[in-house]
């Protein structure tokens, strides 16, 4: 199956729920993948992305140290898998890291992968499966201003990281319960 690529379009923060979202939009195309993710995990992306360094070393900025420490590039990630629920569904992701020839892939939330793919400039893609059938058509979404309570923001395009393409490893490991990314 394909690989879409992706960039980063949009983080949207609720100043007064639990529902964060991210939009992935297909590069030059004209699909989005909204990705509902949790506070902490919106937060560490749009930080990254205003350039903003804590004075210690936060979690995914940890997993990126330890990356570096033992000769390893994130190379991309991969949103792999959704699996449909009653609410919604929960979508999937790999990490795709590369010590010399060598390419493994590791299970991660999509919210940690999306994370760790913008501080390692690490390309974001999409299963073409998953984009056709949980993708949205922006052409076919009706404009509007986001609802008070919103924080939304466009990515700029010079403030999206390069991406670098690299061949797919494949592990499975189940995320523990409610570490799942979910659309709903």
């Amino acid at each position: 199956m394909a690989h879409i690529p992706m960039e980063l379009n949009k983080i949207a923060i609720s100043e007064t729920g639990d529902a964060q979202v991210i939009v992935l939009r297909e590069r030059g195309g004209n699909r989005v993948l909204p990705i509902w993710i949790g506070l902490a995990e919106a937060l560490a992306i749009q930080r990254k992305i205003h350039g903003e360094e804590p004075a210690r070393p936060m979690t995914h900025d940890l997993v990126v140290n330890l990356i570096t420490k033992l000769g390893t590039r994130l190379t991309a990630v991969l949103i792999d898998r959704f699996i449909a629920l009653p609410s919604g569904g929960t979508f999937h992701a790999k990490l795709m890291l590369t010590r010399g020839k060598e390419t493994v892939a590791v299970d991660c939330r999509p919210s940690d992968a999306i994370a760790l793919a913008v501080r390692c400039d690490a390309e974001i893609q999409v299963e073409e499966k998953i984009l056709n059938e949980e993708g949205q058509d922006v052409t076919a979404i009706p404009k509007g201003p986001p609802r008070e309570e919103e924080e939304s923001e466009e990515i700029p395009e010079e403030e999206i990281p390069p991406e670098a393409d690299e061949e797919e490893g494949d592990e499975d490991e189940e995320p523990e319960d409610g570490e799942s990314d979910s659309e709903r």
